[in-house]
């Protein structure tokens, strides 16, 4: 049935400082705001709010992660950090540190690779497929979530090290570093973004590395099952978004563009997915500059159908 989760909690974007007010042009193909259809080719007025699964803590959970820890070659049962997050470490030329949730398996793991000998000189640097590789086993070594995993959606960016700071590399001869970014598929046709426009909250970082370690230098893996309950609720006209963009109320996820006027490419609904966990899987607006160089989101669900409470206001407000 419709609105079956009743009144939602507004989607939580990232705080991000918006220094400069932002001036939008319209810059489609038809120079018109889009209009959008849903499968039946009628104009899309609902969509479907997906519940997001989490998992409760069990008493195997932290066996089970030491085994799938020790098989990637981090040694020690893991220091706990905080509430469900455990601590392993691995002495390899270049130590790392992976620290696991035990009950969701999201990670991270870190190293300091930034001024690192053998990553500066670059010189094994594996392959784009190889390091596809040696990232997905260690995802599901360690037990992560890659079931919905969308392989043609991974993306593979070159990047090199100045002092300390990684920036894009022009060629593979130029690169230290190669970024993998993977992309959960598409719900009800729609796709998911993450907080950073085309970067992802499941990424890592591979250098070069000697035989037996592991090139992985950094690695973020958070992921947010989505479950099966659903629930159809309507949604805000572009029109509406649109203003809503102009006036401030949107997410900027990137923005790369020179000067404070923004071209508008592409209007199309998504779905979002933040670094934080969430309940419900809530569809949103992207509004796409040119090529990867902006990025803005805007709440699809009409305004009236999510909660508003006092403890939302602001963080500017709350500091007076």
């Amino acid at each position: 049935s419709d609105l079956a989760f009743g009144k939602l909690d507004p989607i939580n974007f990232p705080q991000t400082e918006n220094a400069t007010p932002l001036n939008y042009t319209i810059d489609t193909v038809t120079g018109k705001l889009p209009e959008l259809f849903d499968e039946n080719k009628k104009p899309r007025d609902r969509i479907a709010v997906h519940k997001l699964l989490r998992s409760e803590l069990t008493l195997l959970d932290l066996q089970d992660t030491r085994k799938n820890v020790q098989k990637t070659g981090f040694t020690g049962s893991g220091v706990q950090i905080s509430g469900d997050i455990y601590r392993f470490q691995k002495f390899e030329t270049l130590p790392k540190t992976l620290d696991i949730d035990i009950v969701t398996k999201n990670f991270t793991l870190s190293s300091a690779f930034a001024f690192n000998e053998m990553i500066l000189q670059g010189s094994s640097l594996p392959q784009g497929a190889d390091a596809i590789r040696t990232t997905t086993s260690l995802s599901k070594a360690l037990g992560a979530s890659t079931d919905d995993i969308e392989t043609t959606k991974t993306k593979i960016q070159l990047l090199r090290l100045k002092n300390g700071v990684l920036l894009d590399a022009e060629t593979r001869e130029d690169a230290q570093i190669i970024r993998i970014d993977y992309f959960q598929s598409n719900q009800n046709q729609l796709p998911i973004y993450y907080p950073k426009g085309v970067y992802s909250t499941m990424y890592f970082l591979v250098g070069s590395s000697i035989k037996k370690d592991s090139g992985i230098v950094l690695g973020n893996f958070f992921h947010q099952k989505i479950g099966q309950q659903q629930s159809a609720y309507p949604i805000k006209s572009v029109q509406t978004a649109f203003s809503e963009l102009k006036e401030g109320k949107g997410y900027i996820a990137a923005n790369f563009v020179k000067g404070a006027t923004i071209p508008i490419k592409e209007i199309f609904l998504g779905y979002y997915l933040g670094n934080e966990y969430e309940e419900y899987l809530m569809p949103i607006y992207i509004f796409k500059g040119r090529e990867d160089e902006f990025y803005a989101y805007v709440s699809a669900i009409s305004d009236d159908l999510i909660k508003t409470t006092a403890s939302l206001t602001p963080v500017s407000e709350q500091n007076k």
